[in-house]
Formats: structure tokens, C-alpha cells, sequence
């Protein structure tokens, strides 16, 4: 089975590293050719274009940024359906819109292939130890046929309905996540106006029925102990523009994904984007310190 990928930031290099040490025939192309060398070196074959995937490979996985970069990387000059699709699968994990993935599905449809959507929950880490959980829309035949394909960098893979399904559960198990983060920035820095010590607050909460599972992780970098990045600021924000315009077409008022975003929206504005979104912590408490002087 021959395997193309295209995204190698992050996650989608580690993915790519699971999917070379698995042992299937892997090509790989990113905007930046840099970022495949580690990949090259190791026997992974590059190609030039999205377009050559097609033509090489019977699965292409993508993951990349945003709802734009999806668009671009499939109906571009050099896209992935600038070749024959016939018999080809296209497996898109970027967490984007369902709107999106629903147009994306009858253009691939046309060319004569397949499209599931697929994003993952889990980190970084998650994806170099294998430990992902796969979200699939999509028709219960293509669903089997990339199943060994995902096993190698996910722990747990879940057919959750027809096209546009996958992307939806991806914005639901996020959105609790990111408003969380919100409140706990807003409740920390009452905490620290208090003069009770950030760390000490941070323990507490985790040992409580407060915390959440990832908090034990982030802690460090709301202490800003680290600088390590999983998942930045400025993709919680995008994924909150996501996860508002979802509610909308399902007519679900969302206030408090609305207040998350300004938050988030100011960090990237401030310039912080860049770090990882447990960075937020720190960035608000220092905002709420300001704010009062």
C-alpha cells in the first residue's frame, strides 16, 4: 500500500515518522522541502507536488493549518485533484469546518475518488508514542480500508457517521477544552490578586475534581517553565472560529466559546500566538495584574 503525506508541521511530522518506521511505502510533500530532510535521509521519498501524490499513492493523508490551506493544497495549480483520482482515498485530518469538508467531499467525489474526514485528539507526544484517537466521516468500506493505516499513530480509531462527522466531534471534544482554559484563567487570576501563589493554586485544582487530565502536562507551561509547544495560541483561536461558526449552522448559541476567543484573540494580538495555548494562563493573569494599576 503506498502512503502519500502532505503537512509536516508538528503533528504532521510526527505522524509521518510513525507512518516510515511502520514500514509502508511513504512519499511525502510539504510547502517547505526543509522539513521533510530528517524523513528523506531515513529512505521516505519526496515529491514535488500534491499532484504527484495522487498519482503515486492509493491513501494521501493531509493535515495542515487551516480551513484555506486545505482549499489550497487540493484545487491549486499542482493540487492533489489535478491528477487522476480513480480508486484514490483522501484521508484529511486538519481540524477545518464540516461546511468545508462537505464541498471538499463532492470535488473529490467528481474526480472519481474518496474522502474521509479524520482528525485526531491527542498531542504531540501523542503522535510519536502512537496514542492518538482518530475521529472518522465517512462510508464504512473506506473507513476499513485505512484502518492499519491509522492504527500505527493511533490508539483508538471511531467511525462517528457520514462525511462532515469527524470534524464536527474534533470541534466538540475541543470546545470544553478551550473554555476550561478560559475559566481557569479568569478564576487563577482572582487566585493571584488574592496573593495565593500560582503553583500552589495549579497543584490544588489538579488534585481536585476541578482538574482535567491534561492539566498535570500543562502545568509547567502555565508556570512558564517550558517553552515547549504542542498546539499554539493562534490554532485554539482558529479552532474557536471553527467551533462558533459550526454552532451557528446547527443553531446552537455558543456565548461562552465567544468570550474564550476574545481572550485568545488578544493573546495573538499581543503577539503570543505562537506559544502553546497553555501559555494563556500566564498571559491573562498578567493582563488581569496590568489591568488594575
Amino acid at each position: 500500500m503506498r502512503i502519500g503525506f502532505s503537512g509536516l508541521g508538528r503533528m504532521g511530522f510526527a505522524i509521518a515518522e510513525r507512518l516510515m518506521v511502520s514500514g509502508f511505502e511513504l512519499a511525502v510533500w510539504n510547502r517547505t522541502k526543509h522539513k521533510a530532510q530528517h524523513l528523506v535521509a531515513r529512505g521516505v521519498s519526496w515529491v514535488d507536488s500534491p499532484k504527484d501524490l495522487t498519482e503515486r499513492c492509493d491513501i494521501i493523508l493531509s493535515i495542515v493549518t487551516d480551513d484555506h490551506a486545505v482549499h489550497e493544497i487540493y484545487t491549486n495549480a499542482n493540487g492533489l485533484l489535478q491528477s487522476d483520482c480513480h480508486g484514490k482515498l483522501f484521508l484529511e485530518m486538519s481540524t477545518i469546518k464540516p461546511q468545508t469538508i462537505h464541498g471538499l467531499a463532492e470535488m473529490v467525489q467528481q474526480k472519481g475518488g474518496r474522502l474521509l474526514d479524520c482528525p485526531v485528539s491527542g498531542t504531540v507526544v501523542h503522535a510519536r508514542e502512537g496514542q492518538l484517537i482518530a475521529m472518522i466521516g465517512g462510508d464504512s468500506d473506506s473507513v476499513e480500508k485505512v484502518k492499519p493505516v491509522l492504527s500505527t499513530f493511533c490508539k483508538s480509531v471511531n467511525h462517528i457517521g457520514p462525511i462532515g462527522t469527524g470534524s464536527v466531534m474534533k470541534l466538540v471534544l475541543n470546545m470544553p477544552m478551550v473554555i476550561y482554559t478560559q475559566a481557569l484563567s479568569e478564576a487563577l487570576s482572582i487566585g493571584v490578586k488574592a496573593g495565593i501563589d500560582l503553583k500552589y493554586m495549579l497543584e490544588l485544582i489538579m488534585k481536585s475534581p476541578a482538574g482535567i487530565n491534561v492539566l498535570p502536562v500543562k502545568i509547567p507551561v502555565m508556570l512558564g517553565e517550558t517553552e515547549e509547544v504542542s498546539f499554539d495560541i493562534k490554532g485554539f483561536k482558529k479552532d474557536l472560529l471553527n467551533m462558533i461558526s459550526t454552532s451557528q449552522l446547527y443553531e446552537v448559541p455558543a456565548p461562552t466559546a465567544s468570550v474564550a476567543l476574545q481572550s485568545y484573540s488578544n493573546a495573538v494580538a499581543d503577539g503570543f500566538g505562537d506559544l502553546d495555548w497553555g501559555a494563556i494562563i500566564p498571559y491573562y493573569i498578567k493582563k488581569m495584574q496590568n489591568s488594575s494599576k
